[in-house]
């Protein structure tokens, strides 16, 4: 009877571990799952976010590639703009030398337009001179543009 008491009770402490052990074995299987689920969530939220920035890097991106496209379009007015105006003043220029010539014998004449030729050539320098100076702007903004570009390239890749 003893010995079997014994062996009751060992069977029923024995019982008692094995749940004991199944249950802790449950409790690490749901901590590990709870920890699986939680770094999925992480890991799909970091993955959001850097969907995130991609898409607004990509917006940013096209954005400077339609501004970069305006201004070499506006610089590319200005360059027909100053071949238009070099023809123009040498067109102007071969006229004038020739009322020159024909006005070498009126001398008062001769003094007025070699006055208003003055003035046309000082205008028009200023209106080079300009136009010079907007192009090189325009040339650096573009440059300053395309570096805007490949660092924006360079992130999107990142």
């Amino acid at each position: 009877e003893e010995v079997e008491r014994v062996k009751i009770e060992l069977e029923e402490e024995l019982d008692r571990a094995r749940e004991e052990v199944m249950a802790g074995r449950r409790d690490r299987q749901q901590r590990q799952r709870q920890q699986e689920v939680e770094d999925e969530a992480e890991e799909a939220d970091k993955k959001h976010r850097l969907e995130e920035k991609i898409t607004t890097l990509e917006k940013e991106l096209r954005s400077k590639s339609i501004e970069m496209a305006v201004l070499e379009d506006e610089l590319e007015r200005q360059e027909n703009f100053h071949e238009q105006m070099e023809e123009t003043h040498s067109e102007q220029l071969t006229s004038l030398q020739r009322q020159y010539e024909e006005m070498e014998e009126e001398n008062a004449k001769l003094t007025e337009q070699n006055d208003s030729l003055t003035n046309i050539a000082k205008e028009f320098k200023n209106k080079m001179q300009e136009m010079l100076t907007t192009r090189a702007e325009n040339w650096g903004e573009i440059e300053r543009l395309k570096g805007e570009i490949g660092e924006l390239e360079v992130r999107v890749r990142e």
